[in-house]
């Protein structure tokens, strides 16, 4: 049993994962500073391994607050799970398609305040149209929100974070020890008694 465990964990991560297609990311620490330029290998609860100057090497996924790409951004809940964001889209004035995350909608200006997917600071521009991939779990367009009079989508609450006072939390803690409980017996059990 030890061996297959050992086998399995050893096997574990020699492959990229799929999930993070190969294209150039940027690392953003806690501590304010970036890694630029690194390929994704892969991500745990534990650590991010990325490739950088051909070499592989890993972060802890503690001092990681994002990590950003062309393509989408990937954000940590407070248990180090990530998520795979798609960015927002916003038709600018001059009939541009641009990228990055939207954070309010001044819907009497034609105004938008968002986050472009390159910079790290908000930028206001006018707007023709947009579709907002990630709010509460739906894609909206600029005539449901208009509809709704949603002004501030705000995605800072997408973390993810787990309210530890729920009744599901707690359940859900109780179901895993009563679980690990059985799996200890019958370990115990088929060692001892076999």
């Amino acid at each position: 049993m030890l061996f297959v465990a050992l086998f399995y964990f050893s096997f574990n991560t020699i492959a990229q994962n799929p999930d993070f297609p190969e294209t150039q990311y940027t690392i953003y620490l806690k501590n304010g500073k970036s890694i630029s330029g690194v390929w994704l290998w892969n991500i745990d609860t534990f650590k991010v391994e990325y490739v950088l100057n051909k070499n592989l090497t890993d972060i802890s996924t503690n001092e990681v607050s994002d990590i950003t790409c062309s393509l989408f951004y990937i954000l940590f809940n407070s248990i180090n799970r990530y998520s795979k964001n798609e960015y927002d889209s916003i038709k600018n004035s001059k009939n541009e398609t641009l990228r990055g995350i939207i954070t309010k909608i001044d819907s009497n200006k034609n105004k938008i305040t968002y986050i472009p997917y390159k910079l790290r600071k908000q930028v206001e521009v006018n707007y023709l149209g947009y579709k907002i991939k990630s709010f509460n779990g739906k894609i909206l367009d600029s005539e449901s929100i208009n509809k709704m009079k949603i002004t501030d989508v705000s995605k800072s609450n997408k973390r993810g974070k787990i309210d530890k006072n729920s009744e599901k939390y707690k359940k859900l803690n109780r179901t895993c020890g009563i679980a690990l409980i059985i799996y200890i017996g019958a370990y115990f059990l088929v060692t001892f008694f076999l």
